[in-house]
């Protein structure tokens, strides 16, 4: 099987990766760390790269592990799992609404209600990944096509400005920031 990694290398993107990333004043500085994740990184190719590193990270866990939290009162890894798909299925949906020019305020979210509400749980960690997956080739899909433009546009979310290509930036970020704490907590 061809890892994802290597996929992106074959879909033209070169002239994208300048285009997307944002600038400070275009997301909220709360986003900042997520969005220093992705300075001077190829953020198209981690769309695919990033698959690999999760079942990379993932690979010869033992079921209980998935389980278990590291402190009490943080998420089991499933639920970390699942609330970076619902946050990245978030993102995905303020990018696209963001450069087709939306207009209205895009809501905020309670990260801690969807993980409670989402029984991550009870879903098998390969369906997760699965999951994972198909919404990580799902936003490569819809961004494939946008052009600068889209990815500069600007709106309100959650009472702030965000530009469509910080919504992308965050995405990779929020990833990597996840990643750092199952690879020191857990």
């Amino acid at each position: 099987m061809i890892k994802f990694k290597h996929l992106y290398l074959f879909v033209k993107h070169s002239y994208m990766n300048d285009t997307v990333k944002p600038k400070y004043g275009e997301y909220d500085p709360f986003y900042e760390k997520y969005v220093s994740y992705s300075h001077g990184k190829d953020i198209i190719g981690l769309i695919y790269a990033q698959i690999d590193e999760l079942e990379d990270i993932l690979a010869n866990k033992s079921d209980d592990w998935f389980l278990i939290p590291y402190q009490e009162g943080k998420w089991t890894p499933k639920e970390l799992i699942g609330h970076v798909i619902d946050t990245e299925r978030i993102f995905a949906f303020r990018c696209l609404s963001l450069a087709r020019g939306e207009r209205g305020t895009i809501p905020g979210f309670d990260e801690n209600d969807y993980v409670k509400m989402a029984h991550f749980n009870d879903i098998p960690v390969k369906e997760l990944m699965e999951d994972f997956r198909v919404s990580r080739l799902s936003l490569r899909s819809m961004i494939r096509h946008f052009s600068e433009r889209d990815f500069m546009r600007q709106g309100t979310v959650n009472g702030n400005v965000m530009s469509s290509r910080a919504c992308l930036a965050i995405i990779i970020g929020h990833f990597n920031h996840h990643m750092d704490v199952i690879k020191e907590r857990y």
